[in-house]
């Protein structure tokens, strides 16, 4: 459960949603992010992660979010916050298995999502005959884990929801995830937080430049959603923000449209305009952001 008194603070504040043995690595591993940002963590998954951090985020905006497996899925799909995965690197395999094997001699390997590549060929290439299973959803890995108990497998190599339900069958489990990975995740969390961050203020400053131009403004994307409007803009168009916002400038306002603009990357400058009953000088002009066509302004 996240306390929601909360102080005011510039480090970047991180969710790690830790359910199973990845809770723990998490708290291990926290102390050292003390200073670095305020990171919390929630133990649960799915519906009740979701419903607990949009209570959370809406009281004091969460950064970035960093979880694992089905649950981190899950989470992107339900969540407008970045989420950052921990993932599975090689060696992490190669290790679990290493473990595995002083275990015991029938392993399997059960991996969120699709299985990697890489490991299918090390398992062909030195005959180690691995059980291999991938799973999506929490029923998923049940039904793995039935499959494997049925064929025997003595040790199995996974998440730690799988690790879980494969000891409560009677099996071995062995947790895949690694302190490292864990660590990669949560410094990954840490810049995409710092970057966010960094072009928030851009808008901020942009924003407040636009605020107290005379001329109207609007900017759009490739697909002509609004963007950006100013206040001048917004007087224009005869419409508050709130109701421009993510909407095809061609059908808030027809006679302003940048479709030609998004299409032919052509420039308009200083074009004498009728809309309505008012005369308006106009400029169109593409954005390009790094070579790439992101979108336009008028």
């Amino acid at each position: 459960m996240i306390s929601p008194n909360y102080r005011p603070t510039a480090a970047p504040r991180v969710i790690a949603v830790g359910l199973h043995r990845l809770r723990y690595l998490l708290q291990e591993l926290a102390p050292s992010y003390r200073n670095l940002a305020r990171l919390e963590i929630l133990d649960r998954g799915f519906d009740t992660a979701v419903e607990e951090i949009r209570r959370v985020h809406s009281a004091e905006p969460v950064d970035v979010i960093v979880a694992a497996g089905s649950n981190g899925a899950y989470l992107r799909q339900q969540l407008d916050i970045p989420v950052v995965l921990v993932r599975v690197g090689g060696f992490d395999v190669m290790r679990a298995l290493a473990r595995a094997r002083s275990i015991a001699s029938r392993i399997a390997l059960v991996t969120h999502g699709d299985f990697p590549r890489e490991v299918q060929q090390f398992d062909e290439l030195f005959g180690l005959g691995i059980e291999q299973r991938s799973y999506r959803t929490e029923e998923d890995a049940r039904d793995c884990v039935r499959e494997l108990k049925a064929k025997s497998v003595e040790v199995v190599v996974a998440p730690g929801l799988v690790v879980d339900l494969a000891e409560q069958a009677g099996m071995h489990g062995v947790f895949l995830y690694s302190e490292d990975a864990v660590r990669e995740a949560l410094d990954e969390a840490l810049e995409r937080a710092r970057l966010s961050r960094i072009e928030a203020a851009k808008r901020d400053r942009l924003n407040s430049v636009l605020a107290h131009l005379r001329d109207g403004v609007v900017a759009v994307d490739m697909q002509e959603r609004i963007e950006v409007v100013n206040p001048a803009m917004e007087r224009l168009l005869g419409q508050p923000k709130s109701m421009l916002m993510g909407r095809k400038l061609s059908e808030a306002a027809p006679e302003l449209t940048l479709a030609a603009t998004l299409r032919e990357q052509r420039e308009e400058i200083e074009e004498l305009q009728r809309v309505g009953t008012k005369s308006l000088v106009t400029t169109r002009v593409p954005i390009i952001e790094q070579g790439v066509q992101t979108g336009a302004v008028l």
